[in-house]
């Protein structure tokens, strides 16, 4: 899938997290943002290219899944950060 104009297509990454005590936490329960992967962009993309690690908030853009991934495409713009680690 490609994205058009300032699109951003994000994979997010697996959303159930363990405790320290070994208790799954489902994502409901966790913070309103999410990371992911960028894995394509829209022609009009200034400042996120493919592979970029980047933080959205649950509630933006349009989730899917895709071949069994959890999926986002959303415009650039609501892209909360850009991991620089």
């Amino acid at each position: 899938m490609k994205p058009i104009k300032d699109n951003v297509l994000v994979e997010l990454d697996d959303r159930v997290s363990i405790s320290k005590g070994g208790i799954h936490i489902p994502a409901i329960s966790q913070t309103t943002g999410e990371w992911g992967t960028v894995v394509a962009t829209g022609s009009e993309c200034l400042d996120l290219s493919e592979g970029d690690r980047v933080l959205v908030l649950k509630t933006q853009g349009t989730h899917y899944i895709q071949q069994g991934k959890d999926m986002v495409i959303l415009p650039e713009k609501k892209v909360l950060a850009i991991d620089v680690a």
